[in-house]
């Protein structure tokens, strides 16, 4: 008997081992095919130009992870002291993948502990997951979220075998990492997991609602600080960064906004439930009654009404609904693997074991198609269902994009380092949010930058005139050739440098 449970151990541990490797190898192949270009639109425009700036924040460094564009300080002090040694790209092309594998190890060890399924098929769980178009969007920059969804699955898997006071403070701490990993994917986890507890209506369950408490207290903490956040930063060698929070839709930092100065109410309408079907209409099939209950699945459903609370109440509704629709393909995914299992068992269920290995990889062959081409397949010829237009403002056509095409990466990198050798006290460079990544690793020395976010370029000269600056530098495409609904440079602007299609413009 000992002689079984040692083989049991290693089945286990090797299941662990596997699934880390499978979520850490789907994330890699992109960062592989793209190389040296990075990947990813949040890898460029947020989590680089941290690693780059972060030494020269002073005392306050920690402090200042929380706020914006940050929020989330787990992931930066688990890159930072990778990025005192190596370039930020390097690190965050090692660590993308790592932060999947341990996603991929979440839900391994959730259908295992919380499931009580077999290895092979826990993960086989894992691979369905991972290789998820939805999944696999939320992989490729949405590191944060990430990092709290493992977290809460976790905590998820860790309550559902019992209570004890090792169990109590492993979910305290989970918690808590999971308020340092995303504040607001916590927020979502604090009710579902408040009415599992409750409904057991024990004397632990008391006690262990007081476990919640740190991470409740961490996250009232958080947002109030949020409120004083700042708009100006020091940057790599003296640069100085403004920072153009200007959002039309809310006042302050807050996580809800009023989408009616924004959109028509019908267009919400259109867009909302039409995008959630894009993303999920390949798991539907799998949905079953049984497999949509339990902790995760209420979790889902809290995650669907953030998605939608757009729908329910415009006016006051969570903002960046579209992230929350692809942060909840996580525990839906899990959920559908759930029934998916369940309908296998059943047609085979009289049959060899062989029967249903091979159903199963018939059945997910698809799902490995599609999520191969989203992976692999280039942005300007991507797999069809990635090209049409209504769904590119909230997910890329492939993995293989970051926050400008790849083809132009270099070619930014190559103007800015020509453009950092000009720059003078009296000059001043606007960047748009998605050129801020390359600028904050090539500009150096006394230098000024406006980042004016996705806002208009016209709002950042008027605002660099008031800061008094003679010369005003702006980065962009060719005419013709421009993103983000600007194809051609606002009058004013004309050509100082240019490479490939990129061009260094001076406003005159």
């Amino acid at each position: 008997m000992r002689r079984v449970g040692i083989i049991g151990s290693r089945h286990w541990s090797a299941g662990y081992l596997v699934s880390f490797s499978v979520g850490c190898v789907i994330r890699g192949i992109p960062e592989v095919i793209a190389y040296p270009a990075p990947v990813g639109y949040n890898i460029v425009a947020y989590y680089a130009p941290v690693l780059a700036d972060f030494r020269v924040w002073g005392n306050g460094w920690f402090l200042s992870l929380f706020y914006p564009p940050q929020f989330s300080p787990l992931p930066f002090l688990l890159m930072i002291p990778f990025a005192t040694q190596l370039h930020p790209y390097v690190v965050l092309g090692l660590f993308a993948p790592a932060f999947n594998g341990l996603l991929a190890l979440a839900v391994y060890h959730y259908l295992r502990r919380a499931c009580m399924l077999p290895v092979w098929l826990c993960v086989t769980g894992a691979f369905f997951t991972m290789i998820q178009y939805s999944v696999l969007r939320l992989s490729l920059d949405m590191l944060s979220e990430s990092l709290a969804l493992s977290l809460g699955l976790f905590t998820i898997a860790v309550l559902s075998t019992g209570m004890s006071r090792r169990r109590e403070a492993a979910a305290c701490l989970a918690l808590v990492a999971t308020e340092l990993a995303n504040q607001l994917v916590l927020l979502t986890l604090i009710p579902p997991l408040a009415y599992q507890i409750l409904k057991r209506r024990s004397e632990r369950s008391t006690t262990f609602l007081l476990v919640l408490m740190p991470a409740i207290l961490l996250l009232g903490w958080n947002f109030f600080i949020l409120q004083g956040g700042h708009n100006i930063f020091p940057a790599a060698q003296g640069v100085t960064v403004w920072f153009l929070w200007t959002s039309k839709s809310s006042t302050g930092i807050s996580p809800f906004v009023n989408y009616l100065k924004l959109f028509e109410y019908t267009d919400l309408l259109a867009i909302v439930p039409v995008f959630l079907l894009f993303l999920y209409a390949p798991l539907l099939p799998w949905m079953r009654r049984k497999s949509m209950q339990g902790t995760l699945a209420k979790w889902a459903l809290i995650l669907l009404l953030v998605t939608i609370s757009p729908l329910i109440l415009p006016w006051f509704a969570f903002d960046i609904w579209n992230l929350w629709a692809i942060t909840l393909s996580v525990p839906l995914s899990i959920v559908a693997f759930k029934g998916f299992s369940e309908v296998t068992s059943r047609l085979t269920a009289t049959r060899r074991g062989s029967l249903r290995a091979y159903l199963l990889i018939l059945l997910l062959l698809p799902y490995t198609i599609v999520g191969g081409a989203f992976m692999s397949m280039p942005p300007q010829n991507p797999f069809p269902l990635f090209k049409y237009p209504p769904f590119l403002r909230y997910m890329p056509s492939s993995m293989l994009a970051n926050s400008i095409p790849l083809q132009d990466s270099l070619d930014a990198l190559t103007l800015l380092a020509e453009l950092n050798a000009t720059m003078d006290q009296h000059s001043i460079l606007l960047v748009h949010e998605a050129f801020y990544g390359f600028t904050a690793l090539t500009i150096s020395g006394d230098k000024f930058i406006i980042n004016y976010n996705l806002g208009d370029p016209m709002s950042a000269v008027s605002y660099a005139k008031t800061l008094g600056f003679e010369k005003i530098y702006w980065i962009w495409w060719l005419p013709g050739y421009g993103w983000f609904g600007l194809p051609n440079p606002p009058q004013g602007f004309t050509v100082l440098l240019q490479k490939g299609r990129v061009a260094i413009y001076q406003f005159k």
